[in-house]
């Protein structure tokens, strides 16, 4: 094991090991809980707030993964110019996205491929 290499070993659901010299293991433990706190955000989220897409070849609409959903629903809650660009990943691969909230679309300019989204909220 060398200086920058750390072990993660999945023991459970709910529980993970970090082997590695202590330096390493102490920004990865670090690091990890930062990944699980936003993942577990991002399905609080999902619980109550839904963003599509509506797919510009089969007109179909598409829920956005559970991250997208989270990274959608913050640009939307902070951006008060009405745009907005974001980076997720999306079907195994990193999406950059352009958002206009207001025309309420979605540019990918990697596919050059404009949708329309969707937003809605559970009221429970």
């Amino acid at each position: 094991m060398t200086k920058e290499n750390v072990k993660l070993e999945k023991v459970s659901s709910k529980e993970i090991i970090i082997q590695g010299q202590k330096e390493n293991v102490m920004e990865a433990h670090t690091q990890a809980n930062y990944i699980i706190h936003c993942f577990e955000r991002a399905l609080e989220i999902s619980e109550y707030v839904t963003w599509k897409y509506v797919d510009p070849h089969d007109l179909s609409t598409i829920t956005f993964p559970v991250q997208a959903n989270y990274e959608l629903e913050n640009a939307f809650k902070t951006n008060v110019k009405g745009k907005a660009e974001i980076t997720t990943t999306f079907n195994g691969k990193k999406v950059q996205l352009e958002i206009d909230f207001k025309k309420m679309q979605a540019f990918n300019a990697a596919e050059n491929v404009t949708s329309d989204l969707e937003r809605s909220v559970n009221v429970a």
